[in-house]
């Protein structure tokens, strides 16, 4: 990579060139590459001292000094750091939702944008988009994590199968930037316990809905990422300008409620849907079928050269 990167173009030449290498594909995945080589998995691990070559005589994961493990570490940090000035280069900036044309409130634009970022094709933000993504594949996996909404019945035409595990539910912060157990004001509350959804979480839960008290006071990449019982989505609408939120969908996945799981291959176990991965455009269609959406699945991107 270190030979090819400076014939590679800083950008596509055309959008036909969209998904081949650039400088930034080449530059961000060599920063990867250098975050796993120094991290303890592979930089220095004993706990794999025991595992040797075929000739059985070299560990494949060598003992290492703390100056040799530092060494590795300051090398994935400046290879980060020349990806991120590369990027530059190529106009590639983190997604601030600039380019949705939909007047929302703060909240709604906020998760929109979180959302987008993900699966709002050839974005600011992505790096590498993989165009080998075949559009029946994401058609089936958008179909799996879709919420029949509309009043529409399920048929054959959507599976609402893929659910998120309640512990990535729980991982996500509060409101006030904090891991749950680590926050002072959430000391005394039981996750489980029941609330009912209020004014001032109109536009994530909907009003006077009863769900647990671990959908309120989250982040708002809780609500951006995640569906829930009670929980308001954005989509599967026709209109999104003004928006209010007695006017926007929401799920009801509680034992009876129209998205609730009717059986082993229909409906998320934990009553938690994939929204991030879920695009806006996706809808249901009167004819009782979906509506999908093909956007390049994001292989890497420029929030992640950040987080690395």
């Amino acid at each position: 990579m270190d030979k090819a990167e400076p014939d590679l173009p800083v950008v596509p030449a055309s959008v036909d060139e969209y998904g081949r290498i650039t400088k930034a594909i080449c530059a961000s995945f060599k920063a990867k590459v250098a975050v796993f080589a120094a991290s303890p998995l592979f930089n220095g691990n004993e706990e794999e001292a025991g595992l040797l070559d075929t000739d059985g005589t070299t560990r494949l994961f060598p003992s290492k000094t703390d100056d040799e493990k530092l060494q590795r570490w300051t090398y994935a940090m400046n290879a980060c750091k020349e990806a991120i000035d590369i990027c530059a280069d190529a106009n590639i900036s983190l997604y601030d939702g600039s380019d949705i044309l939909y007047r929302l409130s703060d909240s709604l634009k906020t998760t929109l944008t979180l959302r987008n970022a993900f699966n709002q094709k050839w974005n600011c933000e992505l790096i590498w988009g993989n165009t080998q993504t075949p559009s029946s594949s994401m058609t089936i996996f958008q179909r799996l994590c879709q919420p029949i909404m509309n009043g529409y019945t399920d048929m054959l035409g959507g599976y609402r199968f893929i659910g998120v595990p309640l512990k990535i539910a729980e991982q996500f912060y509060t409101v006030n930037g904090l891991p749950i157990a680590n926050d002072a004001a959430w000391a005394n509350i039981n996750p489980m316990d029941l609330r009912i959804g209020d004014a001032q979480h109109a536009y994530y839960i909907y009003e006077g809905y009863t769900t647990i008290k671990l959908n309120f006071d989250r982040e708002p990449r809780f609500y951006a990422s995640l569906g829930f019982d009670g929980g308001c989505w954005l989509g599967q609408q026709t209109n999104y300008n003004d928006i209010q939120p007695e006017k926007m969908r929401y799920i009801s996945c509680r034992m009876g409620g129209e998205q609730a799981k009717s059986g082993k291959e229909t409906g998320p176990v934990t009553g938690y849907f994939p929204k991030k991965m879920f695009p806006i455009q996706c809808t249901w269609s009167g004819n009782n079928s979906p509506v999908t959406y093909w956007f390049p699945w994001p292989m890497l991107r420029h929030a992640d050269l950040y987080l690395l």
